[in-house]
């Protein structure tokens, strides 16, 4: 498979060896951005046909400045496959009272459903499934759920108000695992009258794993024949109550019964990073690397990023994000190769899919790197780098990675007059934290977040192009130092500055999480120094699995644990390290107001 969709790509390829400029220009970063950023790739989601042909234009732009193949079977794509979304298996029904329910039409199965089956289990409606200790509210205060379906409403007793008290209680997935605490073996989500359409959740895959419970949703109509056979009010009856007293009225439904199964199928496909190399010449430099790196890929026609709120898919054609970055690294890696002295030590060039679903590409490409890590002694990074705005600002993340960049940044800027914003943090929400995570000093060039951020507007027209050549100027100058300086940069783990800023939670434990890991628990990819996280003994590489009293099986149970923690009080902390389980103890610190 994997040989035949490389063999495919390079053969998709887009244009032959050609003559390019060495020059940074900005006719050659519209060129590329247009390309990138162009309806016809439909928004580069990763897993795509669409994608696979922007890493032929990539693969196409290395061969051209003579870059030599980084990736598999001699080749410039890096394979990796991940989970790209979710079915149902074929076996899944809901029947009741010897009918069965039309999936798709009257009930759908949620993306984070555990699997299981059971046969004439007994209902309970339990309102709006919350529990609040701080608001003295449970609907399940005085109802017994164990071994039961349990019926619940969207929202709150106060709606869909995004100022309620009980939002922090109220997602889809703190209400199942709260049913499942409460010993509950299926959960039926309904809708609010709020949603006057009635429309069923698509199966949407949301890379938080999946819950010990089977989940649906249910039509309304259905659940408001159950409880008229049951001689109970409707639910929007049930509904406005709530509302109005906020007080909890669960209750059994006499004579209901339903049997179900649930079962998901995962759907995993190829993804590619485009690599390749220009080595050195020095004879002991050649054998130390910096790597330049940009993610191609975007949304596609939408997703769970995307911050379009439309009824119909628009394409989402990311042109700063990060058509712009990618654009960049072409540019830069062309000034290298084709310039008249090459450099002492060898440059890798790094494509990144999979950015935008969690740092998929480039996390899968340091776990298994074409050269020793170790012998990385810098990654620069470039995402959003298209919007340069009048104040001329510039931010540059992993500034306290190295104690050699502040001075070199800002020696370098005199000829640009930049307004440097430097952030000293390695981790951050792009590619370079997979490298940073690997102990390697990292730089990441941003021009800053915008209204078209996420959503269909942010199109190739909207560039600021004589502004990203200035910035790629600029990162060629820095470049050429770190390739041709005898010396390497040290590198520095920072302390986190952003313990105030993380969530909405009351503690900061100072973990790093891998978002591209699909396993059972919370995997880290590091600890910030000083942290709770640290103090605990967990390191980079470990996977959570129980904090206190909660069981860590997905990033959702992790942060519903971090809401239940309070400030020195020691809690539990089992994880896996090398497979191997270990216990310990976390002592929670306050968060920073």
């Amino acid at each position: 498979m994997k040989k035949l969709i490389l063999l495919s790509l390079a053969f998709g390829s887009l244009t032959g060896c050609v003559k390019y400029d060495a020059a940074i220009t900005e006719s050659e970063l519209k060129k590329s951005v247009y390309f990138l950023a162009s309806d016809s790739l439909k928004g580069r989601m990763t897993g795509s046909p669409d994608i696979r042909r922007a890493a032929g234009y990539l693969a196409d732009r290395f061969r051209e400045m003579g870059l030599h193949p980084l990736g598999d079977s001699s080749g410039y794509f890096s394979y990796y496959d991940f989970v790209a979304g979710a079915e149902p298996d074929s076996a899944v029904f809901i029947e009741t009272a010897g009918r069965k329910l039309v999936q798709g039409q009257e009930f759908t199965l949620r993306s984070f459903s555990g699997t299981g089956e059971a046969t004439g289990l007994p209902v309970v409606f339990t309102g709006f499934g919350v529990r609040s200790d701080s608001l003295g509210y449970d609907d399940y205060s005085g109802v017994d759920v164990s071994g039961k379906i349990v019926l619940v409403l969207r929202y709150s007793p106060e709606g869909d108000n995004p100022h309620s008290a009980f939002n922090p209680v109220s997602s889809f997935r703190q209400k199942a695992r709260l049913a499942k605490e409460k010993g509950a073996a299926a959960v039926f989500f309904v809708n609010s009258t709020e949603d006057e359409n009635d429309v069923l959740a698509k199966l949407d895959y949301d890379r938080g794993g999946n819950l010990p419970v089977p989940v649906f949703n249910l039509k309304r109509s259905v659940a408001d024949s159950w409880l008229k056979s049951a001689g109970k009010p409707s639910l929007s009856e049930l509904e406005s109550a709530g509302k109005r007293t906020k007080k909890p009225a669960s209750f059994i439904l006499p004579g209901v019964q339903v049997s179900y199964h649930a079962g998901l199928n995962l759907i995993r496909k190829p993804a590619f990073n485009v690599v390749g190399l220009l080595p050195g010449t020095d004879s002991l430099l050649k054998k130390e690397y910096v790597v330049i790196g940009a993610h191609y890929d975007h949304w596609g026609l939408g997703g769970a990023g995307s911050l379009y709120r439309g009824d119909e898919p628009q394409i989402h054609n990311g042109a700063d994000d990060n058509a712009s970055g990618t654009a960049g690294i072409i540019e830069l890696a062309q000034a290298v190769a084709g310039s008249e002295k090459l450099p002492k030590r060898s440059l890798i060039v790094a494509a990144f899919s999979g950015e935008e679903l969690g740092l998929l590409g480039s996390s899968a490409l340091v776990n298994e790197f074409p050269v020793p890590v170790t012998q990385v002694v810098t990654m620069m990074n470039f995402d959003m780098i298209g919007r340069l705005d009048s104040v001329n600002q510039l931010v540059m993340y992993g500034m306290g990675t190295s104690s050699r960049f502040k001075a070199l940044a800002d020696s370098l800027n005199k000829p640009y007059g930049f307004k440097l914003s430097f952030k000293d943090e390695g981790f951050g929400p792009s590619d370079h934290s997979s490298f940073y995570s690997k102990d390697v000093p990292v730089l990441f060039y941003h021009t800053g977040l915008h209204s078209d951020y996420h959503r269909p507007s942010d199109d190739a027209d909207k560039i600021n192009y004589p502004g990203t050549e200035k910035v790629m100027q600029y990162a060629s100058d820095m470049l050429q130092v770190l390739l041709n300086q005898p010396v390497k940069p040290d590198f520095i783990r920072v302390k986190s500055q952003s313990a105030g800023r993380s969530m909405a939670f009351n503690v900061y434990i100072g973990t790093i999480p891998d978002y591209a890991s699909n396993e059972k628990g919370l995997k880290i990819t590091g600890v910030n120094p000083g942290s709770p996280a640290e103090k605990a003994g967990l390191k980079g590489g470990d996977l959570i699995t129980r904090i206190g009293e909660t069981e860590i099986g997905s990033i959702y149970d992790y942060t519903d644990a971090l809401s239940k923690l309070k400030a020195g009080k020691e809690e539990v902390l089992v994880y896996k390290r090398n497979g191997q389980e270990v216990k310990g103890i976390l002592i929670p610190a306050k968060r920073n107001q």
